[in-house]
C-alpha cells in the first residue's frame, strides 16, 4: 500500500528527512511524494510510470457539471478557503505535510505538546472558520471523519475527544460504500453517491454547514446542518485505520 504526502517540488528536498522511515518517491509532474517500503529516489520520474495514490493530480479537477450544478460550485468558489494543517495537534499515527495527512502504522516522532490529540487518530487545521468558507477534500482508504469543530475540543482521551462524538463537532464519516453524519453522538444516516471527493460549504453567521459528494460528473448534497455557531471552526480529519489519506485541495 501506497502513502502520500503532497509538497510543492521546490521543497521536496526538505521532506525527505529522518521522519520519512520507509523511504520515498518524487512524482515531480503532480509535485506528489509516495512513500515507499524501498531505497530514497531523488531523480525526476513521470507521474505515468506507476499509479500514485490519487491517480491524478487532485488540484486540476475540473468536473463536467450540469448547469446548475456547475453554477453552484461556481459560487462557493468565491469563499474558497485555503486550509493547511496544525502539526501541533497531530495524533502520533499521522505524517502531517502542509495541506495533506496521511494515518501510518508506525508513530511520528513528535515532541509534546499540549494541541496534540493523544488517542484519537486526528488533526485539526490551522485557519479559524468564519464567515463564509467553501474547502474540498480528497480521500482514499477504507474509513475517514470529515470534520469541524470548536478550537477547544478536548485533546487528551479516547471518545470524549472524538469528532462527531461529542457536543460542538460536526463530522461526515466516509466508508467505501455509504456516509453517515455525527454531531453530539447523534447519528444520521445519509444516502448518496460515495464519491473520493467532499466539498464542504460554511456560512458560520447564518449557522449553515454543508457537505457536497463531487465526481467528474456530479455535485450532490449529502447533508446540511442548521445550527448557532458561537465561536470560529476548525477544520478537521479524522481516521480509522492506516494506509488512508486525506488532501485539502488547492483550489485556485
Amino acid at each position: 500500500m501506497i502513502d502520500f504526502v503532497v509538497v510543492s517540488s521546490d521543497l521536496w528536498p526538505h521532506v525527505l528527512d529522518s521522519r520519512v522511515k520507509r523511504g520515498a518517491e518524487l512524482l515531480t509532474d503532480y509535485h506528489l511524494v509516495t512513500l515507499r517500503a524501498s531505497r530514497i529516489h531523488t531523480g525526476p520520474r513521470s507521474c505515468f510510470d506507476e499509479m500514485s495514490w490519487f491517480g491524478r493530480n487532485p488540484n486540476e479537477f475540473k468536473p463536467r457539471l450540469s448547469p446548475d450544478e456547475a453554477k453552484i460550485r461556481d459560487e462557493y468558489l468565491k469563499y474558497y478557503k485555503e486550509i493547511t494543517l496544525d502539526q501541533n495537534t497531530a495524533n502520533a499515527k499521522l505524517f502531517v505535510f502542509d495541506r495533506s495527512v496521511t494515518c501510518m502504522t508506525d508513530e511520528q516522532d513528535y515532541p509534546d505538546h499540549p494541541d496534540r490529540f493523544s488517542h484519537e487518530w486526528q488533526v485539526l487545521g490551522r485557519e479559524s472558520l468564519t464567515g463564509r468558507c467553501y474547502w474540498e477534500i480528497k480521500w482514499t482508504g477504507d474509513w475517514i471523519r470529515v470534520a469541524v469543530s470548536y478550537k477547544d475540543i478536548p485533546r487528551k482521551g479516547g471518545p470524549e475527544c472524538r469528532f462527531g462524538d461529542i457536543a460542538n463537532t460536526w463530522a461526515l464519516h466516509c466508508d467505501r460504500s455509504s456516509y453517515v453524519f455525527r454531531s453530539n453522538n447523534v447519528e444520521t444516516q445519509i444516502s448518496g453517491p460515495v464519491t473520493s471527493r467532499i466539498g464542504i460549504y460554511l456560512d458560520h453567521s447564518d449557522g449553515v454547514l454543508t457537505f457536497y459528494s463531487l465526481s467528474d460528473t456530479n455535485m450532490r448534497l449529502l447533508h446540511r446542518v442548521q445550527t448557532n455557531f458561537t465561536q470560529p471552526l476548525l477544520a478537521g480529519i479524522g481516521f480509522y485505520k492506516p494506509d488512508a489519506s486525506a488532501l485539502f485541495c488547492k483550489l485556485n
